[in-house]
């Protein structure tokens, strides 16, 4: 089985290849043309593509949408398999805390325990950080994305070659994880 995971859901993405089980590649990218360069590179490295798994956030909303496009040109082009992993698995711990930046003032927040989601990401007010660090003191909190006012957290973006190892969490890929609606501004009207 040849696999192919892409995690754009940070400041920085990632994107792993396995074949039968094992990392072949690994690397990382900053833009979405860079994206594109990584998934070349990892697609030379497999005899065929089975799969590509997604990272589907909550995360940057852009880098999301890049990465599932990428994965649904894959699925047309070479008919191969489409997956989505939330992001918030994309770490090397089994059990943690993780808390991102939402924008708008508003934060996400959600809690994995021996590899699953134990409590499913969810918007929260920026003003009740407190009231994570709490939630979560019997488990490590980690943040996907800087927070404001909390330098002491220990930032770590998630990463692709992680989120192979969470099969149990694949999903058919459908669209990236919105836990709110885009914000859009309207044209004034002269």
């Amino acid at each position: 089985m040849t696999s192919l995971a892409i995690e754009n859901s940070g400041q920085y993405g990632t994107v792993a290849a396995s074949l039968d089980g094992e990392i072949v590649l690994k690397a990382e990218f900053q833009k979405a043309g860079e994206l594109s360069v990584c998934v070349e590179k990892a697609i030379r490295q497999l005899p065929a593509l089975d799969e590509v798994i997604v990272g589907v956030g909550p995360g940057s909303y852009t880098g999301l949408r890049i990465a599932v496009s990428i994965a649904f040109g894959l699925e047309l082009s070479i008919n191969c398999r489409t997956f989505g992993c939330p992001s918030i698995l994309g770490y090397e711990m089994d059990s943690y805390a993780v808390v991102g930046d939402a924008r708008r003032q508003s934060l996400f927040f959600a809690v994995v325990r021996g590899g699953s989601i134990a409590e499913s990401p969810k918007l929260v007010p920026a003003q009740t950080i407190g009231a994570i660090r709490a939630a979560a003191a019997a488990l490590p909190l980690i943040a996907a994305t800087p927070i404001p006012g909390c330098d002491d957290l220990p930032l770590r973006v998630p990463q692709a070659e992680f989120l192979l190892q969470r099969r149990n969490s694949f999903t058919p890929l459908t669209e990236p994880l919105y836990l709110k609606e885009p914000h859009t501004t309207t044209p004034a009207v002269p």
